[in-house]
């Protein structure tokens, strides 16, 4: 999986940020592109009453209407235009001609601009022109007596540098808060990210998907069943081994979302959900199907959230826990056993009916001596009573399939000081020869030998088949668990043989050959109870 070299912190911030500087600069180029024409607006309006009360003011009128004095008229005009910190204030007849101007040198003289005409034939507005004193923003107002006649014109003019400065320093404004959002966006898209990022434990979104596939994987890959609940019992999610026993079950169709109760009704899951108690190892039928379950709450911040039901076919548990330990190996053993006395028990009933009892006499006594002969040979050469017995039994079973089990004449094994050895033992011996067997059925010569010696402290075992033999690919794979050639559901008992190897600290070897037959070489650090070879 490739990575980003970003981490998921630095993108949400960069993220976040570019949202917060992107929308800011919007705004701020969209306030600025209209922030003169509002500023100018507002000055305009500002403007225009001054010369509206300007001109409506007794002194002008009557200095325009009965030619009063001008000096009168002339500091009027300059303190409204100190007290509103106009540019200028100027009035004027009918003819342009100034009657009251900032520079007294001017008045006399006509207005200059080109943009009065208008308001001397009554009209009121706004415009901007270049005067006497520099670029400015000008308010024309028409003067009138009392009677309605227009005598002359009010003239109030802003410098247009003057608003631009007022424009200016809004726009200073207008950048500080802009930077103090960029500020502020900043700090608080690392808050968000560091908040995000404990939230996802640190990880980042790379290490996340991988880890959910390989949860994903891990879920799906385990033998268990498995089912979790939410908080409100429905089933949020199941693995393939759950689907395959319930299929078992006869419970189709995808669980995911519906009530658990719905789909299993037997289950205890609700129940967890309010006792918040863990129940493990209980026995549960399922329309048939007897598995042994665990149910475990969910719990996050101390809160139960969920429930999770582990479980497994108990027929498989006993089965897998049989061949593990070398049960299975027993009873097999047992089994075969017990299948050739019987038949000698009916070869027994019927010569009694037969009535043939010299015969009976003559054949009990032979099973006897052979049956005495073969408990001899090998208890004077195994002294382990369970190993001795274990290969009594297997004897048995191998006449049962034709197949001739040969314990070799120098064959010594004493008794171990570990009586849990000989479990481990006959988990070993039970599976190799089981697989000697196997490996036998299509042969013409079916004989296997067993040779078990005893030397510095050491168990030797040497077992010699005339099966099949394998082939290099299949030699390379033997001990794999669940490698078989056999049946599916096969392939443990070179894996249990390994297994129980590496407890007792054993080593295994083998060599075969195609069509001619196996020989494994075992090796086993083993104390005895001080015993002898006599």
């Amino acid at each position: 999986m490739k990575r980003n070299p970003l981490r998921l912190e630095t993108k949400i911030i960069i993220l976040v940020w570019s949202m917060i500087a992107l929308s800011l600069f919007v705004a701020n180029y969209l306030i600025n592109k209209n922030l003169a024409t509002i500023i100018e607006s507002d000055i305009s309006e500002k403007t225009m009453e001054i010369a509206q009360l300007t001109a409506i003011s007794p002194i002008v009128v009557d200095a325009l209407a009965n030619n009063h004095s001008q000096n009168t008229l002339q500091q009027y005009c300059l303190q409204v235009a100190q007290m509103t910190k106009s540019l200028f204030v100027v009035v004027f007849d009918m003819n342009s001609m100034r009657i009251a101007h900032p520079d007294a040198e001017k008045i006399g003289q006509n207005i200059v601009g080109g943009d009065e005409q208008d308001v001397l034939t009554g009209k009121k507005y706004i415009s901007k022109s270049k005067g006497t004193m520099g670029d400015s923003l000008r308010a024309f107002s028409p003067v009138y007596d009392e009677n309605g006649k227009q005598l002359g014109a009010v003239v109030v003019g802003i410098s247009l540098d003057n608003v631009q400065q007022v424009v200016d320093k809004s726009q200073k404004v207008i950048y500080f808060c802009t930077i103090f959002g960029l500020f502020i966006g900043a700090l608080g898209s690392i808050i968000l990210a560091h908040k995000i990022k404990n939230t996802l434990l640190g990880l980042e979104p790379f290490a996340i998907a991988h880890m959910v596939e390989e949860r994903s994987a891990m879920l799906q890959s385990i033998r268990e069943g498995i089912i979790a609940v939410d908080h409100q019992a429905n089933i949020t999610l199941i693995n393939h081994e759950a689907r395959r026993l319930l299929d078992l079950a006869g419970m189709q169709g995808d669980p995911v979302g519906k009530p658990v109760l719905q789909y299993i009704p037997n289950t205890h899951l609700d129940k967890i959900l309010i006792s918040g108690k863990a129940e493990y190892d209980q026995e549960q039928q399922l329309n048939g199907v007897n598995i042994l379950t665990n149910r475990l709450p969910i719990r996050v911040n101390e809160k139960i959230v969920g429930a999770i039901s582990t479980f497994r076919d108990i027929t498989e548990i006993r089965s897998l826990a049989e061949e593990l330990t070398g049960v299975s190996s027993y009873v097999e053993a047992l089994r075969a056993q017990a299948h050739e006395f019987m038949n000698k028990m009916q070869v027994v009933l019927g010569m009694i009916n037969m009535e043939c009892y010299d015969q009976l006499a003559e054949y009990v006594n032979r099973i006897a001596s052979e049956h005495k002969v073969e408990i001899n040979f090998v208890g004077r050469r195994i002294r382990d009573a369970v190993i001795a017995g274990f290969l009594l039994s297997k004897m048995s079973q191998a006449r049962e399939r034709g197949i001739d089990l040969i314990l070799q004449e120098q064959s010594f094994m004493p008794a171990s000081r570990d009586l849990n050895v000989a479990h481990n033992l006959v988990a070993i011996l039970g599976n190799i020869l089981n697989n000697a067997f196997d490996s036998m059925e299509n042969s013409l010569r079916k004989e296997t030998t067993l040779l078990i010696q005893y030397e510095n402290e050491e168990l030797k075992i040497k077992v010699t088949d005339t099966g099949m033999g394998m082939d290099d690919g299949t030699a390379r794979l033997i001990f794999n668990k669940g490698f078989s050639t056999k049946d599916k559901n096969r392939g443990l008992g070179l894996g249990i043989v390994k297994a129980n190897l590496e407890l007792l600290q054993g080593t295994i070897e083998f060599f075969s050959s195609k069509e001619k037959g196996t020989i494994f070489y075992i090796n086993i650090p083993y104390s005895n109870k001080g015993e002898k070879h006599v």
